[in-house]
């Protein structure tokens, strides 16, 4: 039949004619084109050369059940179905089966598509619906993690406050001790409350001119309280370097998470070694980091003498949700945050490791021409005050004690609330009683922010401080909103707060 022979040969689909014993009577074009063969390469052959090399045993007996019993079978219906290329490579297929009784036997009548596009739409559906998954998983620890951290740091600020006012009175040295390492430990929660924070939410980034040999000998001194009392902590550093454009607490989070890392590959003892050192990206390094410049960076190196890494993990060490960590040791998500933040400073990180040879992961940061004045510690006189009337609404109770003596001991005169509503009640009596109002962002009834409108509609002149336990972008987005005139994290220390109330109230 002419026309029966154009369809067959002209079919967009793959047609394949078997005889009841399996063997290839006829083939279209699209067969040839499908699977690389000439037809006659497969005209008399067995239907099995078609096959995969696993399923070929097994087909046979497939295949006569069904000469057997033949039915129609439609494309689509059944479990994925692979075909062997002449190459021997193996595509996706769809298979529509049409037996077709004749004088001569019964023969099938085999259509065959290629369903390899649609494979790979379907798998990369898949794929966006796993980053959906995971988005949304990281949008509700945002919203946890914010929670969390605005309690945390509140009962951390009030361990935080009577630490540094007991050391005062303290004057036996063994009581000193103690309470210093009371506050190192509201550092470490604070570290904590940070890592927490990267995790779930980008970080809005205060990007100063910083000289990172100072910023990194202040992080070790922490470093060195926190990881195990085996391990070795070295530190090198080239001297004259200039100064990065960088967010201080986002160089500590680095230090941070590349320490604890290498310190979880160094079970039985070993040596942390961090060096900073200059390093000029020429042109085949930023071929190969394109998110670079050419020019001078500042190379932060952190080398371990762990374990290593298999060039599998070391690949996919920056792969958000891969880790080859257990539940207790950690989340797996360092590398990434880590990665992400030196992005955010226009650098780049990469890693060099081999198994049982130790692992070095390297960090650049764009050097810059400008210099700072070098770092000045918590050693420094407090700026007081002049009896200046603060209003300091918090609603954590444990904090409501200590903010009045802190601020009294400032040189400060506060009036301290933990309902913002009785605080405004207040204002709104004697607007002109206060010379500032310092006010905790997140609050019940009525936050920070919205206090801080209320009381300038009042008092338009008012100075307002907000305080908060996570400055994140809502929060820094709502205080800008409200015309704050500064913005400090909790747990913060006596000299922050002081310097902060000075500034403010200090004329210029």
């Amino acid at each position: 039949m002419p026309q029966f022979r154009a369809a067959f040969e002209s079919s967009p689909t793959g047609m394949i004619i078997i005889n009841s014993e399996g063997k290839i009577t006829a083939v279209n074009r699209e067969v040839e084109r499908l699977f690389g063969y000439d037809r006659k390469e497969l005209v008399g052959q067995s239907i099995e050369i078609l096959i995969p090399d696993e399923y070929k045993t097994a087909h046979p007996v497939y295949r006569n059940g069904y000469i057997k019993n033949p039915e129609s079978r439609m494309m689509g219906i059944g479990r994925d179905l692979f075909g062997r290329r002449k190459d021997g490579t193996e595509i996706p297929v769809e298979i529509g089966l049409t037996p077709v009784k004749t004088a001569e036997g019964t023969f099938v009548v085999s259509s065959v598509a290629d369903i390899s596009y649609r494979k790979h739409a379907e798998n990369e559906q898949r794929r966006l619906e796993e980053q959906l998954r995971q988005a949304q998983k990281m949008e509700a620890l945002g919203q946890l993690a914010g929670g969390i951290a605005h309690d945390f740091n509140s009962i951390l600020q009030a361990i935080q406050m009577h630490a540094e006012t007991a050391m005062e009175r303290v004057t036996v040295p063994e009581g000193l001790d103690y309470l210093k390492n009371i506050r190192i430990n509201v550092e470490r929660g604070k570290y904590v409350v940070e890592r927490i924070l990267a995790f779930s939410h980008k970080q809005d980034l205060d990007l100063q001119p910083l000289k990172l040999r100072d910023q990194v000998e202040k992080t070790l001194s922490f470093l060195k309280a926190i990881l195990p009392p085996e391990l070795e902590l070295k530190f090198h550093v080239e001297p004259g370097l200039p100064d990065i454009m960088a967010d201080m607490t986002a160089i500590d989070l680095i230090l941070i998470n590349l320490a604890n890392n290498a310190a979880q590959s160094m079970q039985s003892g070993g040596s942390v070694d961090i060096a900073l050192e200059s390093f000029y990206a020429k042109d085949n390094f930023v071929k190969i980091h394109p998110e670079l410049s050419e020019g001078w960076y500042i190379r932060l190196l952190v080398r371990d003498t762990g374990t290593g890494m298999s060039e599998e993990v070391r690949r996919r060490a920056f792969d958000p949700f891969y880790t080859t960590k257990t539940a207790k040791r950690g989340s797996g998500l360092g590398l990434t945050m880590v990665q992400s933040i030196v992005r955010e400073h226009d650098g780049c990180i990469w890693i060099d490791s081999e198994e049982g040879a130790g692992t070095s992961v390297s960090c650049l940061f764009p050097a810059v021409a400008e210099s700072v004045g070098d770092y000045v510690g918590d050693e420094v006189s407090l700026p007081y005050g002049h009896s200046q009337r603060i209003m300091c609404v918090d609603d954590e109770p444990a904090l409501q004690s200590i903010n009045n003596q802190i601020l009294t001991g400032l040189g400060y005169r506060p009036s301290v609330f933990v309902d913002p509503r009785v605080a405004l009640e207040v204002f709104n009596t004697s607007p002109n009683k206060f010379d500032l109002a310092m006010l905790d962002y997140s609050m019940p009834y009525m936050d920070g922010a919205r206090l801080a409108a209320e009381l300038r509609k009042i008092q338009p002149e008012l100075p307002v401080i907000l305080v908060s336990g996570s400055i994140q972008g809502e929060a820094k987005k709502q205080s800008e909103t409200a015309g704050a005139n500064a913005l400090i994290r909790k747990p913060f220390t006596r000299l922050e707060l002081a310097r902060t109330l000075f500034s403010i109230l200090t004329p210029h």
